[in-house]
């Protein structure tokens, strides 16, 4: 049943649908139910406080490639985190600050939500912080910090907990880099084969798990294997997952010192706005870290939400709507952009913000 067409009465299984629907990896579909649980929230139908449809929507945003409304989303989320605390939600908008390269307000929110878990276990809780400590090592940490990763996680939650048997495609992404980490070698090929046990197989799922093949293969020492893996994800569908197939850029440029590669790498995680791996990986002889253009160091945090909004080439109505403001208060906020950046007009302020 199309999200509009869900009666009023079941928006939380809506909600609920959306939410596993990214998991499941179908981000167009997530999108779209949970898009609509929140313009059912914004116009007072249901009120579902604690901003996990909001953070939901975050990651699915995040994995299309649109950086700059995912940020809007988690940034939402972690406003109603003032009022509800929920650690599941919390787990998920790190994913934010991880990609905007602030680890420090990444491992302050990570260590409270691992404290409430200890606290008052639940698995689906435990899954999404995993995934979080996954993503910001990937992001940002040493070899001996990733290594140590797996035993922490399961000596705190239990092996069966953060377990190796198939699962949802989204954990199985973020869980197999853990074994390769641990040098658990084996167990992360049975992980890479799982893929196939997960019912409703996406496109992207065979890219990955070229990737994943690849990745082990480097560990193998086989670098003439994981060289043809990692080219046979970039000749696959994982480009459906911007995200990692810069990813898998970054580590074909690893196996050959290649250069061009690596820029393209570089260039990929730039659009996507992942500001630690365009830092881990620029050179100052062929590509740099492009500053952000001081005068937007003036806008308050809701101006930059409208200003992603805007630029991203949403109405007014959209913005609104996405903030959860009136129409008049996105003009507000927009006359202000207008007036610190020295700009007149969308056209204008968009050639700024992109150039």
């Amino acid at each position: 049943m199309a999200a509009t067409e869900v009666p009023v009465g079941s928006t939380y299984r809506l909600m609920i649908r959306g939410i596993s629907r990214v998991a499941d990896g179908a981000f167009s579909e997530a999108i779209a139910d949970l898009d609509e649980v929140e313009r059912r929230f914004h116009r007072g139908i249901i009120d579902v406080a604690d901003g996990l449809t909001h953070s939901s929507l975050g990651v699915a945003h995040w994995l299309r490639g649109d950086w700059q409304l995912a940020e809007v989303k988690f940034r939402t989320a972690r406003e109603m985190q003032r009022k509800i605390l929920n650690p599941l939600t919390s787990a998920i908008t790190t994913i934010g600050s991880t990609g905007a390269g602030d680890f420090a307000a990444t491992d302050l929110v990570l260590r409270d939500v691992r404290m409430r878990l200890l606290r008052q276990p639940w698995a689906e809780g435990i899954l999404w912080y995993a995934t979080a400590r996954s993503i910001r090592l990937h992001a940002g940490a040493d070899a001996g910090a990733q290594a140590g990763e797996l035993d922490d996680l399961e000596r705190d939650f239990g092996p069966a907990a953060v377990g190796t048997g198939p699962g949802f495609p989204l954990w199985l992404i973020h869980r197999i880099p853990l074994s390769i980490w641990a040098g658990r070698l084996d167990e992360a090929s049975t992980l890479i084969s799982s893929f196939h046990q997960v019912q409703g197989h996406l496109p992207w799922m065979t890219g990955v798990e070229h990737w994943f093949q690849g990745l082990v293969a480097e560990q193998r020492q086989q670098a003439g294997r994981a060289r043809r893996h990692f080219d046979d994800a970039l000749n696959g569908d994982i480009g459906h997952i911007p995200l990692l197939a810069a990813h898998v850029l970054a580590d074909r440029a690893r196996i050959d010192g290649d250069t061009t590669t690596r820029d393209s790498a570089v260039e990929a995680y730039r659009a996507l706005g992942q500001v630690p791996y365009v830092k881990q990986l620029a050179s100052t002889e062929r590509t740099r870290v492009e500053a952000r253009p001081i005068v937007f160091e003036r806008l308050s945090d809701r101006e930059r939400d409208v200003l992603a909004l805007v630029t991203s080439g949403l109405s007014y109505e959209q913005i609104g709507r996405n903030l959860f403001i009136s129409r008049s208060t996105v003009g507000f906020h927009l006359s202000n952009i207008y007036a610190k950046t020295g700009t007149t007009s969308r056209h204008d302020l968009t050639a700024l913000a992109r150039g």
